[in-house]
């Protein structure tokens, strides 16, 4: 009898500790978080008709052009003039059928691009251009949110599986692990592509402290996760930002308010746009743009003069986006 006493006493010890939330949970407020202002510098670009992301690479400015019609990438130096434009959309040789997000951390001369939908491309920049230095395969299906942790592992974000977070090994061509929750929202979903649209998140990954930061567009929290344990440690909440809507409909019609966009990391600090606006919000003026340390602590928020949709910044802390301006695209740049 006392032997299994003892072992249900250690089930229900066992299922607690799992439930347990051991988490730092952070309340922070908007209005709180020192304001610096910026004026931005602008030059009118006339070279791209579809500017779908940007990348600083040491003095050079590189911008992805999404129009199949034209080159891929274009590339300007720091003070914004157009230097030239490499490779086409197609599937021969260093041609490519779509080129995504930053996969990892470059350097002053190369960049690691999501391309092709499976591969990584480690691009070079010389005197002489861009060029393809390496490509090599990551995944066997498309993804989204897709870093690569080492060597070996390669992170994304899962859609219409019970875990939103997964870790696939594309060297023995393995699934490793799948973590996280998906967090609560006024927005009730009724079915799982429901529940992965409002639970979106873009994530960045801090190699130094193995950490990854993921910024939700629906919910106003950024959550912080521990690579090595694949545990939740932090999560920090936006108190006084704007009310989500409630209404699912709604949601779909343009009505949810969207929170945080295309998060950036550099060698010091994390970026991240914080919209806090309807979606179907189309007199955007300004970019609020918050600041992080790399250990997920939210230090100032920057309010722009103009609204860029696409930005980076550099690792010395230069501010490069992409705005309109009387229906033409301009580069932007401000010293943070």
């Amino acid at each position: 009898m006392g032997e299994k006493l003892f072992f249900l006493l250690f089930c229900v010890f066992v299922t607690l500790s799992c439930n347990r939330k051991d988490y730092e949970h952070i309340e922070c407020s908007i209005k709180t978080i020192e304001d610096k202002i910026r004026v931005l510098d602008t030059s009118i670009i006339k070279e791209i008709y579809y500017p779908y992301d940007i990348y600083s690479v040491g003095d050079d400015i590189l911008v992805i052009n999404k129009d199949k019609d034209n080159e891929v990438m274009y590339q300007y130096n720091s003070e914004l003039s157009f230097k030239g434009a490499f490779f086409s959309y197609g599937r021969a040789g260093n041609e490519f059928t779509f080129v995504g997000r930053s996969l990892r951390d470059g350097t002053d001369s190369t960049l690691f691009l999501y391309t092709d939908w499976f591969n990584c491309t480690k691009f070079s920049l010389d005197d002489h251009g861009v060029s393809v230095a390496d490509k090599f395969r990551i995944l066997n299906d498309a993804q989204n949110d897709v870093i690569i942790l080492n060597d070996s592992l390669v992170f994304y974000r899962a859609l219409q599986k019970n875990d939103p977070f997964h870790v696939y090994n594309y060297v023995s061509d393995e699934l490793v692990c799948e973590f996280g929750e998906f967090p609560k929202s006024s927005i009730k979903p009724e079915t799982d592509a429901d529940r992965d649209n409002i639970c979106l998140f873009n994530s960045v990954y801090n190699r130094i402290n193995g950490l990854l930061v993921s910024f939700y567009e629906s919910i106003p929290i950024i959550r912080i996760y521990d690579m090595v344990t694949y545990d939740l440690v932090r999560e920090i909440q936006i108190i006084d930002s704007e009310k989500q809507t409630a209404s699912l409909d709604g949601y779909y019609e343009g009505e949810g308010v969207v929170y945080f966009l295309r998060p950036v990391i550099t060698a010091k600090n994390i970026y991240s746009l914080f919209l806090n606006t309807r979606s179907d919000d189309e007199f955007i003026e300004q970019t609020i743009l918050m600041k992080m340390d790399l250990n997920g602590n939210l230090v100032s928020k920057y309010i722009l003069d103009r609204f860029c949709p696409i930005y980076t910044v550099s690792n010395d802390g230069i501010f490069y986006g992409i705005s309109m301006s009387n229906g033409e695209y301009v580069l932007c740049k401000t010293h943070l």
